[in-house]
């Protein structure tokens, strides 16, 4: 029961949910720990060459706090090639005629609330090169007493999720000539360090912005695979009020003879389950320029999932689009699946959400989406050659997302998209050993490194998201 209690904390907002991205008692006395721990595994090294890094301390919106602290934490840098300049204070110049006198090859934008920690530059200035257009890293918040809280631990860039909330948060470094303002749809190298490099003395807040997309009038083949009588009755059931007339349902039975379904295409399939070629039965006979797959113990939570779902599937550059599943007691079944050198993860499962990542239940890039409700466009499902039938049970979702990534489409998870995954939550999944290490052969490349759009600073074993132990 622990997996899923442990976002229930002490600071709670009246209507007794957690404060979004602040850490319960339990897990900020572990992050403490985990500061302690993190310290002497800090790798030391300087880059070469070094660039001239000028900082651009700017108080103009952070005038209540005093100097001191910022300018002491930027003089203890262990870096030596950096000047700096401060904006927004009696007799100082206005920060665009500081910009136009500097001649350094990279810029810190920071600002009075902001601590760097002793590495920070040399941090910066070791993910810099002449390609670079930003770097970012990890940070963290501290109060008065020099008591750090409210971690960000951060994905690598995520233009999407940077639509919704600066995560970021008030100190990058830029190549010089670029403005402090990074666009979503920036082009070139943006790079994090995964380091927590700095330190806000703001109070913990994590602001965020509807993204408005536009509708598409794209017509969907909602495909559903079922061998359950009683069960397909509850999703159609559940489905139906959220779709219009332009969108079609292919129900592919597997080994049972349903009675007529109302409104929705029957595709008889006969033989041992296998997730790929029943897909593509149901595939054969859609007519829509949308794919919707979808389990039959999966049910709409918002009326709007697939309109949000297509809005996104829309964009040339996004490839799969996966939607936010919950359990019926409201914690995480899905909100993206993280693939690196362990078992792919559903990250955040069985939580409500997570301080230690609180962009859980943003939409976002993320590596992978399950197969459990999944929307693509057909042209691409064409491209790709659907899901590939050496998967027959396990990794065919996983594979067919990897498989668009590697062209360069985008994964996304559209968490607007809710919809209730009855999936029981003790059951067991049994993976194919022949299957996983075809997975791993395979995809050995991506599973070799940290997940891109998490934080190789956290854990997910047992799929909860947790600080590792060293």
């Amino acid at each position: 029961m622990f997996r899923f209690l442990r976002w229930v904390g002490p600071k709670l907002v009246a209507i007794g949910m957690p404060v979004p991205g602040v850490l319960p008692e339990n897990e900020a006395a572990a992050y403490q720990t985990w500061i302690q721990q993190t310290a002497l595994h800090v790798e030391q090294y300087s880059p070469s060459p070094q660039p001239t890094i000028s900082v651009i301390l700017d108080t103009s919106q952070t005038s209540h706090f005093p100097l001191e602290r910022a300018v002491a934490s930027i003089r203890a840098q262990k870096y030596d090639a950096w000047e700096l300049v401060v904006c927004g204070v009696p007799d100082a110049p206005s920060l665009s005629d500081a910009l136009h006198k500097i001649r350094s090859e990279a810029v810190l934008w920071t600002n009075s609330s902001v601590i760097l920690e002793p590495d920070a530059l040399r941090s910066f200035a070791g993910a810099f090169d002449e390609n670079t257009v930003a770097v970012y890293s990890d940070w963290d918040c501290i109060d008065r007493d020099g008591r750090r809280h409210s971690p960000r631990f951060t994905p690598e860039f995520s233009p999407e999720l940077l639509r919704q909330t600066p995560y970021w948060g008030s100190c990058h470094l830029t190549a010089a000539g670029h403005s402090r303002e990074i666009s979503p749809d920036q082009s070139g190298f943006i790079r994090r360090v995964p380091r927590m490099l700095w330190h806000s003395q703001d109070e913990a807040s994590l602001s965020t912005k509807e993204v408005h997309r536009n509708t598409s009038s794209a017509r969907a083949s909602i495909i559903i695979c079922s061998r359950n009588p009683k069960r397909l009755s509850r999703c159609l059931k559940s489905l139906r009020p959220t779709l219009d007339s332009r969108h079609e349902i292919i129900v592919v039975a597997h080994d049972v003879n349903f009675p007529a379904v109302d409104g929705a295409k029957v595709v008889p399939y006969h033989g041992a389950f296998h997730f790929g070629i029943m897909n593509q039965r149901g595939v054969e006979k859609s007519t829509g320029e949308v794919l919707c797959f979808l389990n039959d113990d999966v049910f709409p939570s918002t009326s709007d999932w697939l309109e949000r779902m297509l809005a996104q599937a829309a964009r040339p550059e996004i490839g799969i689009v996966g939607a936010l599943l919950l359990y019926p007691d409201g914690s995480i079944q899905h909100a993206g699946v993280v693939v690196d050198r362990w078992h792919p993860a559903h990250v955040g499962r069985f939580q409500k959400d997570s301080a230690y990542w609180p962009w859980l239940r943003m939409t976002r890039q993320v590596s992978a989406v399950t197969g459990a409700c999944m929307v693509m466009r057909r042209a691409l499902w064409d491209e790709l050659g659907g899901f590939d039938v050496q998967f027959p049970v396990n990794y065919n979702d996983i594979d067919l997302c990897l498989r668009a990534a590697e062209r360069g489409y985008c994964i996304l998870i559209e968490t607007k998209a809710v919809l209730v995954h009855e999936e029981a939550r003790t059951r067991v999944a049994v993976v194919r050993p022949e299957e996983a290490e075809r997975f791993h052969q395979r995809w050995a490349a991506v599973t070799d490194r940290p997940d891109r759009y998490f934080n190789p600073q956290l854990s997910t074993e047992d799929e909860t998201i947790a600080l590792p132990a060293w």
